[in-house]
């Protein structure tokens, strides 16, 4: 058991601390977004009179779209930068 602590502690690349507290709200807004996203499936089907099928399309294209777009843009915000990524070019 000291090997595997040992290990772990070995990870740690001793980041600055105002982006080990972003990768931690990164951390609880991917955990939030796991927690909703089932009510969000009862929400649209009890409350907005969805079928179940068109409940399901709209919970499964938002998470295939979320798998899709993230490493897509976190590629655009390598190659050309944040604040780029972000402008719209209309304007």
């Amino acid at each position: 058991m000291r090997r595997v602590g040992a290990y772990i502690r070995g990870l740690n690349p001793e980041l600055p601390r105002s982006v080990q507290i972003l990768q931690v709200g990164g951390l609880l807004n991917a955990l939030g977004n796991g927690l909703v996203l089932p009510f969000l499936f009862i929400y649209l089907h009890e409350v907005r009179d969805m079928s179940p099928a068109v409940s399901g399309l709209i919970v499964g294209t938002n998470s295939a779209v979320s798998i899709v777009a993230g490493p897509a843009y976190g590629a655009l915000i390598d190659r050309i930068g944040p604040r780029r990524t972000l402008t719209s070019p209309w304007g």
